[in-house]
């Protein structure tokens, strides 16, 4: 069983040497600033990772061969770059510096409305249905009561910060 075991951490062993690694930096071509959150993408085989806050990526166990990898983040065009050979056990370094754009659309207008305050309401209501009740996980009508908005069971039911003597609750 021993040497199984040994077999197979040797078989992984050496199939992780078999495969490269692609680190680089993905930067602004006019400042030189780094670009967090960009893409990089390695068209054939679908890996990627994002660029970290250093603009710095690192993308692990590829298999030797010939790619072509794309950078890619929004507000700049994307770059690619082909005939890259990574090669088992070595570190391919692959910088992209890549060219703002501008993002053209049409016009977006947001509408939104939210109801009146009714200043002269002084109290809320809830109503649970039968069906409400018989769907919530609880075995009493205090632990249903629990589960509306704004109450907290602690030692008591207590209702929007008020005291559990300063709430009433109906059962119909």
């Amino acid at each position: 069983m021993k040497l199984v075991i040994v077999y197979l951490l040797l078989f992984e062993f050496i199939l992780a040497i078999d495969t490269g690694k692609l680190a680089g930096k993905v930067l602004d071509q006019d400042t030189g600033e780094p670009l967090p959150g960009a893409n990089i993408i390695i068209t054939e085989n679908s890996m990627g990772v994002a660029a970290n806050e250093a603009g710095k990526y690192l993308i692990l166990n590829i298999p030797p061969g010939r790619y072509q990898v794309r950078a890619e983040v929004i507000g700049y065009v994307s770059m690619n770059v082909v005939d890259v050979i990574i090669n088992g056990d070595l570190t391919t370094t692959i910088d992209f510096p890549l060219k703002s754009d501008v993002l053209e659309s049409d016009e977006v207008v947001v509408t939104a409305e939210r109801p009146l305050v009714q200043a002269d309401q002084t109290s809320s209501r809830r109503s649970i249905s039968s069906d409400e009740l018989f769907n919530m996980p609880v075995s009493n009508i205090e632990s249903a009561v629990a589960y509306t908005a704004g109450a907290v069971d602690v030692g008591g039911l207590h209702f929007r910060g008020g005291r559990t003597s300063e709430v009433i609750y109906m059962l119909d």
